[in-house]
């Protein structure tokens, strides 16, 4: 948590907010947070009620136009904010990137330059985007919150809804943020949960496109082009 914090405090942009969930935590999270004494940084304690909760609660007290999500295992380059921003048009209902997988064990690293946005790519087609390698407006996060009926996916479903709204993406061109993978990730102690429920949700869709959009959508969505304007 103290190197996630110290990666947005080190922005080359500096005006941002900076807003903590602590989903009842049992470790030195307090701490950690008291002890930048950084007047951007806003900590909120709440009973462990999950992911999707706590970013929806997030989002009532944030009071720019744009959010990032943040998980606090992950690093932020130091252009993230900067570079996103920059890449943003009024008609975009936000932009993202690519990101690097740290395996911490072997040291190795994974890049994932990210796919063109679109339904049918994040439909039919794997590592299109992450969550926490996105910028999104506030509003949007409003109109379309986190289902907290679900542990796990309800990024992936705030997106298809997104998109299916008509609201569009804009690629920056760059990789944002670097993820550390250990043996504590969500990702990796609850993989068959995490699994199970993107394939309830998957199907789900699916069932109500019919077969001929089905089979037409899989084409593009598998054909959808990788980025490739970023450099590692």
């Amino acid at each position: 948590l103290h190197a996630s914090i110290q990666s947005v405090l080190h922005q080359t942009m500096r005006n941002f907010e900076l807003i903590v969930v602590d989903d009842g935590s049992t470790d030195s999270t307090p701490d950690v947070v008291e002890s930048f004494g950084d007047d951007r940084i806003r900590y909120f304690a709440r009973p462990p009620k999950g992911i999707p909760h706590a970013r929806n609660y997030a989002t009532q007290f944030a009071r720019s136009e744009w959010i990032v999500i943040m998980d606090d295992d992950d690093l932020m380059l130091p252009n993230r904010l900067e570079v996103q921003l920059a890449a943003a048009t009024k008609d975009c209902g936000g932009t993202y990137g690519g990101w690097i997988d740290y395996h911490i064990e072997t040291g190795e690293l994974d890049y994932h330059p990210a796919k063109q946005h679109s339904f049918e790519s994040i439909l039919f087609s794997g590592k299109v985007l992450i969550h926490p390698a996105m910028m999104i407006r506030r509003k949007l996060l409003e109109n379309f919150q986190y289902d907290e009926r679900f542990k796990y996916g309800t990024d992936w479903l705030m997106n298809m809804s997104i998109v299916s709204s008509g609201v569009q993406f804009r690629h920056c061109g760059q990789y944002l943020i670097v993820r550390r993978m250990h043996g504590r990730n969500v990702t990796t102690t609850d993989t068959d949960e995490q699994k199970t429920t993107a394939r309830t949700m998957q199907s789900t869709i699916i069932d109500d496109l019919g077969p001929s959009n089905v089979a037409r959508m899989r084409k593009v969505g598998k054909a959808s082009a990788t980025i490739d304007t970023i450099w590692a």
